[in-house]
């Protein structure tokens, strides 16, 4: 019986892997995970807060312990791994932690999360490496008298002493684990220049890219190398992002851009040193009520997918486990992006730049014979779409070394090489000698 047991577990629960690069929060907590799941989706992030009230002696007090172990299971429980985020609140009378009290409630889940046997959540299946704390610090709001900013009363030099000795709690729990300062929302604001300008160097950093047709990640790169060129080596993480702003009214548009928009918006990041990418949100919740958070969910609040859904899906299953990226420069002006899965695979995705499409060339083929093309987004000119969907496919052939594929729209395409597999025929006389023609080679 013991070793069913072991063997059922060993099946409930894919291997942990550092290698998924596309995730979502779960939006809709009570069925969202379940619906990760059921697309394939292994990545999610769990937030959690706590006040000088709920510590004592640098402990959690055990409440705090079990709402966030819950958190974790919920998702854990459906196959997820997480990327943790621990928020310090002010209490009502305006205080807030100390830094030491941060580093040691941070570095106390830290050690809970980590896997190693010591201290563990029991009910742990697989590791948190990544953390951040103070998501979206800003330090200087529009209004700073506003009685509702989330971060008043914590100066830049405190939250500068939350990160560097979190940072140090957290490498002394798990040397293995990634530090993050709080997220910083589409370009580095001044809490953030403010620790960088201080000396303090995150292990990634972590991003919020909100806007109707990207997600902000050229535009914050380029502030971010702007403040210093060392950030450039510095992985992204984007742990929140989707065209939050994109409504009908305002930018003429539909959920079959935002569909398309994300296909693009994930190899630009990607090419850009991003680790890995979290849409918000996946399911909406039926509480919901900002038009922004319906508008951008992968599936409405009455169960509905949209085409972002399978173009999201069809990513993950695809590019999802990458090993790298790199942007081709083509004859045409394409954009064309590689990424290598290893094991001799590659898929390009590419798009034109315009709307009326054009010719996609793809060189350096010359072990190819053929490449298929499929849409990124479904076959469809709904923004409704039932199961099951098709994407359109085809075949074009490859002659000197180029893949020359006409594209009818700006709608992204991946493009596989492929050699043709040769067939022929082997004859066997009396004596069982063999004649026939061997394949080309």
């Amino acid at each position: 019986m013991r070793k069913l047991i072991v063997l059922f577990l060993l099946l409930s629960f894919h291997v942990y892997s550092q290698t998924y690069k596309i995730g979502c929060g779960p939006g809709n907590f009570q069925n969202g995970y379940t619906a990760l799941k059921d697309a394939g989706i292994w990545l999610t992030r769990v937030a959690h807060d706590f006040r000088n009230s709920d510590i004592s002696s640098g402990v959690p007090s055990q409440p705090i312990i079990e709402q966030f172990d819950l958190k974790i299971q919920d998702a854990q429980s459906k196959g997820l791994y997480v990327v943790g985020i621990l928020n310090p609140r002010r209490e009502n009378d305006g205080t807030w932690p100390t830094s030491n009290t941060m580093a040691s409630v941070l570095g106390f889940f830290v050690e809970r999360y980590d896997g190693d046997g010591t201290s563990d959540f029991p009910n742990l299946k697989y590791p948190i490496k990544y953390w951040e704390i103070c998501n979206e610090y800003e330090s200087n709001p529009v209004d700073p008298d506003d009685p509702n900013w989330q971060w008043k009363g914590l100066s830049q030099a405190t939250y500068f002493e939350f990160c560097t000795k979190s940072k140090q709690a957290l490498k002394m729990a798990y040397s293995s684990g990634y530090f993050s300062a709080g997220s910083i929302v589409g370009k580095p604001n001044d809490g953030f220049k403010y620790l960088i300008n201080n000396g303090f160097t995150p292990d990634f950093i972590s991003f919020h890219g909100y806007s109707p047709t990207d997600f902000c990640v050229t535009e914050g790169r380029s502030e971010l190398s702007n403040v210093s060129s060392s950030l450039d080596a510095i992985p992204l993480v984007i742990t929140e992002c989707a065209f939050y702003d994109n409504l009908p009214d305002g930018y003429n548009a539909t959920q079959l851009k935002n569909a398309k928009w994300l296909a693009m918006a994930l190899s630009q990041a990607f090419n850009l040193n991003t680790q890995f990418v979290i849409y918000t949100e996946f399911m909406a919740d039926s509480m919901w009520t900002d038009p922004r958070l319906l508008w951008m969910t992968m599936i409405d609040k009455n169960g509905v997918k949209r085409p972002n859904y399978y173009t999201f899906k069809k990513l993950n299953e695809t590019i999802g486990q990458f090993n790298s990226i790199s942007k081709v420069t083509t004859s045409t002006g394409a954009n064309l992006y590689k990424y290598d899965l290893g094991s001799n695979q590659v898929v390009y995705i590419a798009w034109t730049d315009s709307s009326d499409g054009g010719t996609i060339q793809v060189p350096s083929l010359d072990s190819c014979n053929y490449v298929t093309v499929t849409n990124t987004v479904p076959n469809t000119t709904s923004d409704i779409v039932d199961d099951p969907v098709t994407f359109n496919e085809w075949t074009v052939n490859v002659n000197s070394g180029t893949a020359k594929v006409v594209v009818t729209s700006d709608i992204p395409v991946y493009i596989v090489p492929h050699t043709a597999v040769v067939a022929y025929t082997v004859s066997y006389d009396a004596n069982g000698a063999t004649s026939g023609t061997a394949p080309a080679s």
